[in-house]
């Protein structure tokens, strides 16, 4: 039975959300004349800019750990299976160079697997975790020279017999989240082939990331989209509001130090979740995008809200399995003018993002442009927020029988004043704050998670709440909370003052 039209309509809206393209398309990518060396992505341009402004920095390291319980893990065949994996992908060979000034992808033949195994079986829990930390957070803050290949490292700890953890360092310019899936599958996939003594499975039908990048630069060279050019003109044809959230550092403390805070939604709103967006023929990310738009907009106090969102390049079955930089970053612009309901609130966010996404291949450097020109440089501020939806994209290690699970780690620092991203699978939705240490104590980022819970919760039991209601209630909450808090700081101190009082009477005398 063939689908309806109203089936296939949606489908194709959810798949011009992710950036597919659905009508006929050119032929695939070609490969590029010199296989050695490659131009940079549009994505890399930018990153390989912001390193020159900022060198030696771990702004855009991202780090994850893999962790496998109960595994049975052969190091020799993990070992020849990183090497593999580094054979089949460029991006774990490739370094950013200048040639002639102008940088360059250049791709290595071979490069010195940069891969050690440290073994934390022999300790304490309590020491091998604190041991883990320590090197988690060390390899999460150690820059890359992006001139050096490799721009990724990795580090197998045993933490028992059977039970591993990868932690694996990865520069953005050659990785995003996707990449991390396709490093962690194909890595499980080869290691179980070695380890059983058989050859290497073949890899899928893929392009590399040069040739990617050298389409795109031809593409680039062609022209801009007029048409795509002339759909950011007008969205961003009326001035940008600036967006003031209730800040407890000043924009002098701002890019020093950052954090992350990890939370996730109750449980028995993943259901609901689920049941609302089969009713609504809505995605989990256009209701999620849509109550952090709420959340702003409830905090500071503004109708008009411009926050970064990633949109995927890879809209090519080609570049499914290919590890590289992907993300292009798209400033997404809702309107929240007139006190409209959460409901409605979802439909604007979902015409906007569907909108932004149909025009996401015009470079973000171009639509940054358009505000530094028709507004001023200080209009910059529109692009400090982030707002990243993840559904199944990071995947665990599968290796050796094992349970797989992983986790983000904290690198210290925050690209955004305020960042959330969402990570949900099947049966979770979990979530983190990455915030300007500077700008946010770690309490207002606990307010923040709270207040996004309530509004989500909002959003999908009373979806006919207005945002003038809902602002009412999260300063009602915030208003309890700081007088909880009082309280319990007074009481805090008058206990302290008796305890100090009773330690200075002397036997025989009273209070």
């Amino acid at each position: 039975m063939s689908p309806s039209p109203e089936r296939l309509k949606l489908l194709a809206k959810l798949l011009r959300e992710r950036g597919i393209e659905t009508s006929a398309r050119a032929a695939t990518i070609p490969p590029r004349e010199s296989p050695g060396e490659a131009p940079l992505s549009h994505d890399q341009r930018r990153l390989w800019f912001l390193d020159r402004l900022d060198p030696g920095t771990s702004l855009y390291n991202d780090c994850i750990t893999l962790h496998v319980a109960q595994a049975e893990l052969d190091p020799p065949a993990f070992r020849a299976a990183l090497e593999e994996l580094v054979r089949r992908h460029e991006t774990l060979r490739t370094s950013i160079v200048a040639d002639r000034g102008e940088p360059v992808q250049h791709i290595a033949a071979a490069i010195e697997l940069p891969f050690r195994e440290v073994d934390l079986s022999g300790s304490e829990p309590d020491e091998r975790d604190s041991a883990l930390a320590r090197l988690e957070r060390e390899e999460a803050t150690r820059p890359f020279p992006l001139d050096t290949a490799p721009l990724w490292r990795a580090t197998l700890v045993r933490l028992d017999a059977r039970d591993w953890a990868l932690v694996l360092t990865m520069h953005h310019i050659v990785s995003d989240g996707v990449s991390y899936a396709v490093f962690a599958g194909e890595l499980s996939r080869l290691h179980d082939a070695f380890a059983a003594g058989q050859t290497a499975p073949p890899p899928p039908e893929r392009v590399s990331y040069g040739d990617f990048a050298a389409w795109q630069r031809a593409r680039a060279d062609a022209g801009p989209d007029a048409a795509k050019l002339a759909h950011w003109q007008e969205v961003f044809a009326r001035e940008v509001p600036a967006l003031e959230l209730p800040y407890d550092g000043t924009r002098a403390n701002a890019g020093q130090t950052g954090a992350m805070l990890f939370f996730r939604l109750p449980d028995e709103l993943v259901p609901r979740l689920r049941e609302v967006c089969r009713r609504e023929g809505r995605t989990s990310n256009q209701l999620l995008l849509a109550s952090w738009f709420a959340l702003l907009a409830s905090l500071g106090h503004t109708q008009d809200i411009v926050t970064c969102i990633p949109n995927s390049a890879r809209d090519r079955v080609e570049l499914e399995q290919v590890i590289g930089f992907f993300v292009r970053t798209i400033a997404l612009r809702v309107d929240l003018s007139g006190d409209p309901t959460l409901e409605e609130l979802v439909k604007r966010v979902a015409g906007s993002s569907t909108d932004a996404c149909a025009n996401g291949d015009v470079p973000f450097e171009e639509v940054a442009r358009l505000v530094r020109v028709e507004q001023g440089l200080e209009r910059e501020q529109a692009f400090r927020h982030w707002f990243a939806h993840m559904r199944d994209v990071v995947r665990p290690l599968t290796l050796g029988g094992g349970r797989g699970s992983y986790r983000f780690v904290d690198g210290g620092h925050a690209r955004f004043d305020l960042s959330l991203i969402v990570d949900e699978t099947e049966t979770s939705v979990k979530a983190f704050f990455e915030y300007d240490a500077g700008l946010f104590q770690r309490e207002t980022i606990e307010r923040f998670a709270r207040h996004w819970t309530e509004t989500v919760r909002r959003l999908l039991h009373e979806p006919k709440t207005r945002l003038s209601l809902l602002r009412e209630g999260l300063e009602a909450s915030t208003r309890s909370e700081a007088t909880g808090l009082k309280r319990a700081r007074r009481d805090a101190r008058l206990h302290d003052l008796q305890r100090v009082r009773r330690k200075s009477v002397q036997p025989g005398e009273t209070t």
